[in-house]
């Protein structure tokens, strides 16, 4: 068996360790190495903790990050897609964050999302879609940009109102995309 020495043949003592980083592989326990695995850890943290703390490190010296777009869709508006996972991909392009809000409870907009593998930033879950759309809407929410724009069928667009998101209708929208509607 590979790894297990016969009965008859002599232990040979472990070689002394390389001090030089190798990338090929990392020793296990045995001192044989490990396929795959590499030898260093990469680069060393911009910051030592020193175990005090897991907070970032502030930097005073940059700009805060600014985000152009953000785009959520309904969940009706994806069901009415041929290839929702596509259209999703292609909106990455050109958003910051992708998002889905719909009336459906959070187990039901998982399954979907992962049957249909759609990756998203952000969805309602237990939340109402008009009120995950309101927190991404506030200027503090990780998933906030200038601009705010939701993709829905038509008698959605309820949804946006009294919040700061535009409603763009998911027919025209395709149409300019290029995404087929079934």
């Amino acid at each position: 068996m590979p790894g297990v020495p016969e009965d008859d043949a002599d232990p040979e003592p472990d070689p002394e360790p390389d001090p030089t980083p190798s990338n090929s592989s990392q020793s296990s326990g045995s001192g044989s190495p490990m396929p795959g695995v590499p030898e260093t850890k990469g680069p060393k943290p911009a910051v030592e903790s020193g175990g005090e703390s897991c907070e970032a490190p502030e930097h005073d010296d940059e700009e805060e990050e600014t985000h152009e777009l953000t785009t959520a869709f309904t969940v009706d508006a994806l069901t009415h897609l041929e290839n929702p996972a596509h259209v999703v991909s292609e909106a990455r392009a050109w958003s910051d964050w992708i998002g889905v809000v719909g009336d459906v409870d959070a187990p039901t907009m998982n399954t979907f999302l992962r049957r249909k593998e759609i990756d998203i930033d952000f969805f309602n879950g237990a939340a109402g879609p008009q009120d995950r759309l309101a927190r991404v809407a506030r200027e503090g929410s990780a998933f906030h940009s200038d601009r705010l724009v939701l993709v829905g069928v038509q008698g959605q667009e309820e949804l946006t109102t009294d919040q700061d998101w535009e409603f763009e209708e998911l027919e025209s929208t395709a149409a300019e995309a290029g995404w087929t509607v079934k």
